[in-house]
């Protein structure tokens, strides 16, 4: 690696410096030159981390700030949070300030992280095309907007850091192949790998699941090869089960069961009869119906949301298939495809049955309500199409579209080598992902990711580019490969979204912050809506209502029914003493449909209980009530 690093340092410097320079520009256009923060989860993620500074506890997730009386469960893993945490811890060596240490590291974590990226990108695009197409698939890479957005300054947020994993999954599962499936240290290697992924967020099962698919095929008539599948899944199962035991409340006996699939590893490794092994051959059997009879049993958090007890259980299963695929390694060709077919669907049917909510995904458990009044109408589960950016998801989609179809007619025409099984999983990731990119814009990045690998190499190897110069293949590439870039640039209507503030506002961020935390010389409770809470949280000592997380419902429900729901005072009032709420924010800018109490403060039109405060003209764009008591 540092060899690598040695021979491509000019182009890596080029490419790093490319995408901050990108980045500075983007910023500066949202920000102007100030250190700020792009979206509540960055500000949720900060306050986070600086309540670890205050008690020092990894295990406690709870902002109790936020959503009072009942606290905020973040969902998010602790294993982004370490690369926050320890930076901020020595950069407090040199400040004295543990706060301006986590607001640096915060700040700039989202452009490091990035430029990792983009050198070990340059490493994967050498390994698939020739060198300079491999550095202006990287450039492309660099520049372009859906994965600058991942890696902006003020922006720590885990996305850029699962998309770092996945590179790093794939630059593993590359040498993996490449060695045939034969390295044990490569298998080991992806192994843990993979259970990090899983770690950072379980999104990372999509393409973790669709390359163990594509090996699988590729291994399914060698029975080395697929041994060599059947250990690293076991591998992940027990890295996955350790992390799942050593951050949830789980008993002993699934620790054990960790131990144990470790020990089978071990056999695994040194039995050399495994069709005709009795042991082996009949304990994936016993496995399955003890799977069956002990998971359910397991008093377990059931989380979908963040690794735990049902990831181990996924992994298990894929084991176990893995394992009895080999068994069946003695059948002939078409009833080892009968029998591969059959297990598959006898385990994903076990498998769905002890946790049915699995196919939902991350929005499993979620309160239907909480669903209906937040989770559809944030703007990055929604579709291009309801966005107003369908014709330009469409222009990309096609271009896709025919890379796909050309890549596909090359690789069957191809004699299956290490290289095309690589082009394999870029070519399933992108169909599968440009599908979910059009019912989620959050999918769009990883689309692109797994997409533009393939787009280049069309431009610039397909048999109707390869007759023309090539200055022009490079500018046809270039072409296609950016045709998105301008909607981002110069079209894209959420680029006002991104910014804190209103446009014409005529005060800063510090300002404003330190007017709400003037409030009152103590801590108190200020009911807000669900994108004002974590700033408000971030910047001031008072605790707040309202903040976008599917884990406090209580929250967003006693947001939305005081910002947006119609005016009801019984249930009103009951929220606010509940909660115990003695402010009420509001940003003027904010839509209400109803005749909300938020609408009420807006239009001066207050009830007897509540009493403006009084505030300098140039937050003319904001409303502050206290709240008084009971009419």
């Amino acid at each position: 690696m540092v060899c690598w690093l040695r021979k491509n340092k000019i182009e890596i410097f080029f490419l790093i410096v490319l995408g901050i320079i990108i980045n500075v520009r983007h910023y500066l256009e949202l920000h102007g030159y100030c250190i700020n923060f792009i979206d509540v989860d960055d500000y949720m993620r900060l306050v986070r981390i600086r309540d670890f500074f205050n008690h020092h506890d990894l295990s406690n997730t709870i902002i109790s700030r936020s959503n009072v009386p009942f606290g905020c469960d973040l969902h998010w893993t602790r294993f982004y949070d370490f690369f926050l945490i320890i930076p901020s811890y020595i950069l407090n060596f040199f400040l004295n300030s543990i706060d301006k240490s986590i607001e640096y590291v915060g700040f700039f974590i989202g452009p490091v992280i990035r430029s990792v990226s983009i050198a070990l990108f340059l490493s994967i695009a050498q390994k698939l095309m020739k060198e300079e197409d491999a550095f202006l698939l990287t450039a492309l890479m660099a520049a372009n907007p859906f994965i600058l957005i991942f890696g902006l300054f003020g922006r720590p947020d885990h996305h850029s850091f699962i998309m770092l994993f996945i590179l790093i999954y794939l630059h593993t599962i590359m040498g993996f192949v490449e060695s045939q499936l034969k390295s044990k240290f490569l298998c080991i290697k992806a192994a843990v790998v993979a259970s990090l992924c899983v770690w950072i967020s379980p999104e990372t099962l999509i393409p973790i699941l669709l390359i163990d698919g594509v090996l699988f095929i590729y291994a399914f008539f060698d029975l080395e090869k697929l041994k060599s599948l059947h250990m690293k899944s076991i591998l992940t199962v027990c890295g996955v089960g350790i992390i799942t035991f050593s951050f949830s409340n789980l008993p002993i006996s699934y620790l054990m069961t960790m131990c144990v699939l470790l020990l089978v590893v071990f056999y695994d490794t040194f039995n050399t009869s495994h069709i005709t092994d009795p042991i082996y051959r009949y304990w994936h059997m016993v496995v399955l119906v003890l799977v069956v009879i002990l998971f359910p049993q397991i008093s377990a958090p059931v989380e979908y949301d963040k690794i735990s007890i049902v990831h181990t259980l996924l992994f298990i299963c894929s084991a176990l298939y893995f394992g009895i695929n080999i068994i069946h390694s003695e059948l002939k060709p078409m009833a080892r495809i009968a029998a591969a077919i059959g297990w598959f669907f006898i385990i994903a049917a076990m498998f769905l049955f002890i946790y049915p909510e699995f196919l939902h995904g991350m929005s499993a458990g979620i309160d239907d309500y909480v669903k209906e009044i937040w989770l559809y109408r944030v703007n990055e589960m929604k579709s291009p199409f309801s966005l107003g950016s369908g014709f330009f998801f469409i222009n990309y989609t096609i271009v896709t579209a025919i890379a796909i179809v050309g890549k596909i007619s090359q690789l069957i025409d191809q004699k299956l080598t290490p290289t095309s099984i690589i082009w394999w999983i870029l070519v399933i990731n992108t169909i599968c992902y440009t599908i979910f990119a059009g019912i989620s814009y959050r999918m769009q990045p990883y689309s692109v990711l797994f997409g533009l690998p393939l787009i280049v190499d069309f431009g610039m190897n397909s048999d109707f580019t390869r007759s023309l110069h090539r200055y022009i293949r490079i500018i046809i590439s270039a072409f296609f490969s950016s045709l998105f870039l301008f909607f981002i640039v110069f079209l894209d209507s959420d680029a006002e979204d991104l910014k804190n503030q209103p446009a014409k506002s005529t005060y800063t961020k510090e300002e404003l912050y330190e007017l709400i935390d003037n409030l009152s010389p103590t801590p108190v409770v200020i009911m807000t809506h669900i994108n004002d809470g974590p700033p408000i949280l971030y910047y001031t000592k008072h605790s707040v209502v309202g903040a976008s997380y599917h884990r406090q419902p209580q929250g967003i429900i006693s947001s939305y029914k005081i910002m947006s729901e119609k005016y009801d005072e019984k249930v009103v009032q009951s929220i606010l003493k509940n909660t115990g709420s003695l402010y009420i924010f509001i940003r003027k800018s904010e839509k209400s449909r109803n005749r909300s109490l938020a609408r009420m403060i807006m239009d001066n039109d207050l009830p007897k209980w509540l009493s403006p405060v009084k505030l300098p003209e140039k937050f003319n764009d904001i409303a502050i009530v206290q709240v008084l008591g009971s009419p």
